[in-house]
């Protein structure tokens, strides 16, 4: 490749918006011939722990948002066995302007966030799910953990890589 050249992107989120404050994004890979095809979350998930540039990709989508630097739920459909590697791996952006200006309470998770870690995995309460949270890292505020997208907008690129990973 040409150094002056870009690299072609291999994957693309297409976006689609569905109403005011609602955007539905759907992944894609695009072949070398630039077709593109769609991703199941099967291959979604193995790439978010095994392809940095896709990952790159993600957390630039998120820090984007719905283009206003507000607040946002991410809300994905469920899948099963039997659909985790048919079907296509989509997710909304959904407007939350009831998370704008909240503070994270770290003291719930205290006990998970081991000194120097980018990250906590842990059970839930009821212990039928596998919770992820960044670790409050020197220096920070609360307010950049209290949602996820103040979290992508304030993260560093390793921290914000982790999350996505684990």
């Amino acid at each position: 490749m040409d150094p002056g050249q870009a690299k072609k992107p291999k994957y693309a989120f297409v976006a689609a918006n569905e109403a005011s404050g609602l955007v539905r994004f759907v992944a894609q890979e695009i072949g070398s011939d630039g077709n593109r095809s769609s991703i199941s979350f099967g291959q979604s998930l193995a790439l978010i722990r095994d392809d940095e540039e896709y990952r790159d990709q993600m957390i630039q989508l998120l820090r984007r948002g719905l283009g206003n630097g507000e607040a946002f739920f991410f809300e994905a459909p469920g899948v099963s066995a039997e659909t985790f590697t048919s079907r296509p791996f989509e997710f909304v952006l959904l407007a939350a302007p009831q998370l704008d200006g909240v503070d994270a309470d770290p003291g719930p998770f205290a006990a998970h966030f081991a000194p120097g870690a980018l990250v906590a995995t842990f059970p839930s309460l009821g212990g039928d799910a596998a919770l992820v949270a960044p670790c409050p890292l020197e220096g920070s505020e609360s307010v950049d953990y209290a949602h996820l997208a103040a979290f992508v907008r304030s993260a560093g690129r390793e921290q914000a890589h982790a999350l996505l990973r684990a």
